[in-house]
């Protein structure tokens, strides 16, 4: 069942204003272990939304960002990331040395960059609907989106996701309360 590939990280939970983040996030790797998982964690810096995408069992960590900032900006990012791998890795009873630590592998996903500076979440929102419709294997390849042949994604593109979302919210958490 393709559900099962991929397992969802709460974002509130991993926000820069706690300090457990690593622990929640390696905790959830050890409790949904899978072969081939993908964990999303949509990641907000307190002003911009990111997505963060991870194969604990392969370590590789995919960073998406709309606005195409390198993930050698965001070292708080990466070491939380890092840490929670190297928490997924000792419970598997991995050795875990400085050396197998920086075998991490950040891969940098080429993705549609937003052109304004509110549209960042949709933007999240997005790449999760096409890496849940689209990815194999637990991979998402480096040229994952260039199937689109997108440098943004069209105002009809976010409208349908903001939409879903709606529907969503409506459908799930509003009628069933």
């Amino acid at each position: 069942m393709w559900v099962s590939r991929f397992c969802f990280i709460n974002p509130t939970k991993i926000g820069p204003e706690y300090t457990q983040q690593s622990q929640y996030i390696g905790q959830t790797f050890i409790e949904r272990d899978q072969p081939n998982t993908l964990f999303l964690s949509p990641y907000n810096t307190g002003d911009h939304w990111m997505l963060v995408v991870v194969n604990p069992t392969t370590e590789i960590v995919y960073y998406l960002d709309s606005l195409g900032v390198n993930i050698g900006q965001r070292q708080q990012l990466r070491r939380m990331f890092d840490n929670a791998i190297k928490i997924y890795c000792a419970n598997k009873g991995t050795k875990v040395s400085k050396v197998k630590f920086s075998n991490i592998k950040w891969t940098m996903i080429k993705c549609p960059t937003q052109d304004n500076g509110s549209d960042c979440g949709y933007y999240v929102l997005r790449y999760m609907k096409e890496i849940l419709l689209c990815s194999q294997e637990g991979v998402i390849p480096h040229e994952y989106f260039s199937t689109y042949r997108l440098e943004k994604y069209s105002t009809e593109l976010i409208d349908e996701v903001k939409q879903e979302w709606c529907r969503y919210v409506l459908e799930t958490i509003i009628t069933n309360k």
